[in-house]
């Protein structure tokens, strides 16, 4: 088990480089002195997200000129493509409307967050279930969980969800997490001097705050960390921290209690674009058992 931090303590300087391990091995050099060079997979992951969208806008209208072709080389006319993919689009909203997706994380930070940014149809309805409970036989966590289509979990807890859920024959999906980039590249830009606050919710959602500035080589001199059970850690924080690193869940708070000048860092872990894809799949796969059923 990996050692927390010390309420306040001293650390080596951070090296000057930075490497940030993901599922596409994005590496990092000298962030501190560099705004825009994180590069995955050979697009650029900061800076750049306009021609990331450009890219996307290109090929999906690649598809569309290649279904109207088809159409036009089948016999039917424009008129014809465009009542049968409005048809088509109002049935498929239908049935995402009837899909209940849940996400089960280890901290009621992640599993809310991620329940409202998996970048999924907003037609799909996805809720949040903490592991505590079900690993506590929660009879309200159970029922969530047999009412769900598919669920959802991190590849940190899939063994045991599929263990808890064994009784229930669930789809299960498993979605890899990794620190936003640019959440890390702003905590990177910090002098190794400056006082960091972290903040957070729950002590689950703290540990992997530390654990991911470990892994990536970002550590400060001075680092002060509060939980929601530690009020007067969060006075140390408030009166003293240059900067403040806090959990999605209370941000709204400390935007409010902070000083005025205090960098605020939301700090935000992101599934992966191939784990989203995966879950748009499972979810074309729902529809074509249910399709299959009512035939």
């Amino acid at each position: 088990m990996e050692e927390d931090f010390p309420r306040s303590a001293s650390y080596p300087s951070r090296s000057e480089s930075v490497e940030i391990q993901s599922a596409k091995h994005i590496k990092c050099s000298n962030l501190r002195d560099s705004q825009n060079q994180a590069l995955a997979g050979g697009t650029f992951v900061t800076g750049n997200s306009h021609y990331h969208e450009q890219s996307r806008g290109q090929m999906l209208l690649r598809h569309v000129r290649h279904s109207v072709d088809e159409a036009l080389a089948l016999g039917f006319s424009l008129s014809d493509l465009e009542s049968a993919t409005r048809e088509y689009i109002k049935n498929r909203e239908k049935m995402l409307a009837t899909v209940r997706m849940v996400f089960i994380e280890c901290n009621y930070e992640q599993a809310n967050y991620f329940s409202h940014h998996l970048d999924l149809d907003p037609k799909v309805e996805i809720v949040p279930l903490i592991l505590d409970d079900l690993r506590q036989g929660k009879s309200s966590a159970l029922q969530e969980l047999e009412k769900a289509d598919v669920v959802v979990t991190s590849f940190y807890h899939l063994s045991e969800i599929k263990k808890i859920a064994e009784f229930s024959k669930k789809n299960i999906e498993a979605v890899s997490m990794e620190p936003d980039v640019a959440t890390l590249i702003r905590i990177a830009r910090l002098p190794s001097s400056a006082t960091l606050g972290i903040v957070t919710t729950s002590d689950q959602f703290l540990r992997e705050i530390k654990r991911s500035l470990r892994k990536n080589n970002l550590q400060f001199d001075v680092a002060l960390e509060a939980s929601k059970s530690s009020s007067k850690a969060l006075d140390s924080i408030l009166k003293n921290a240059e900067a403040i690193i806090v959990s999605p869940g209370r941000k709204r708070e400390i935007q409010e209690k902070a000083k005025k000048g205090v960098e605020m860092i939301e700090f935000v872990f992101s599934p992966d674009r191939t784990s989203i894809n995966n879950l748009r799949i499972t979810i074309v796969e729902l529809e074509k058992a249910q399709n299959k059923q009512k035939g």
